[in-house]
């Protein structure tokens, strides 16, 4: 039978008992359609399962929100090649990223029963209960790493948010003066009124021009070609 026939199976048993939320399944479904994601799901329903692997671990560092591929890949590395450790890194990275799953009880399930056949493979028969003990302490130390891993993360995409929360409140710099001409030649046609609306964007402010120019206009507001006003 297929790899993702097993594990369909095994996930619609957990369906089920408990059920699945809509939004959790909608978020796995996009998650899988990613390329990188479907790419490795191809190859662990070729049995190519050791490739398989590599490519969850490709996609889940392009897309370390893809929650599913976490859950895909701990699947494989549990079920196909025993690598229990990592195998319940990533179901623990899975409840993290999607902890209001109802898939909860049969993964932290397959978590126990993943602790149990890691130990039994490097206890002896015979070994001291204290070995035991010391494993499984070993097991809560890392089970600790990841959790402040968790909160790292957590911690690092808040300030993230914040910064651009505070950037997209930040005002828009403010333009650059506008620099005018400190004098003015008088062209046909121009009247103080038309050249302080081309100087000041106001013709209601000539009479700035005029008072600045009094040696040369007196108490007139008429101009002649070609002089020289000052443009205060």
């Amino acid at each position: 039978m297929r790899f993702l026939s097993v594990w369909a199976g095994l996930l619609l048993a957990g369906v089920l008992v408990c059920g699945c939320t809509k939004d959790v399944g909608a978020l796995d479904e996009a998650d899988q359609a990613i390329p990188l994601l479907e790419k490795a799901a191809g190859k662990a329903d070729e049995g190519e399962f050791a490739s398989a692997v590599r490519l969850y671990t490709h996609a889940l560092s392009a897309y370390p929100d893809a929650a599913r591929g976490h859950l895909d890949v701990a699947l494989i590395l549990d079920t196909q090649l025993k690598d229990y450790v990592r195998a319940i890194y990533h179901y623990q990275r899975y409840l993290e990223e999607r902890p209001e799953t109802e898939k909860a009880p049969m993964i932290k399930e397959r978590i126990r029963r993943a602790e149990q056949l890691f130990a039994a493979t490097i206890i002896e028969p015979g070994q001291s209960a204290e070995k035991v003990a010391a494993l499984k302490q070993d097991v809560s130390r890392l089970k600790k790493v990841l959790a402040d891993v968790a909160r790292e993360r957590d911690d690092l995409r808040a300030r993230l948010a914040q910064a651009d929360a505070a950037a997209r409140r930040s005002p828009d710099p403010a333009p650059p003066p506008v620099v005018r001409p400190t004098t003015y030649v008088v062209e046909f046609g121009d009247t103080l009124t038309s050249i302080a609306q081309d100087m000041y964007g106001d013709g209601s402010r000539w009479r700035d021009i005029q008072v600045a120019n009094r040696s040369l206009l007196g108490r007139s507001d008429q101009v002649k070609v070609g002089q020289e006003l000052k443009i205060p």
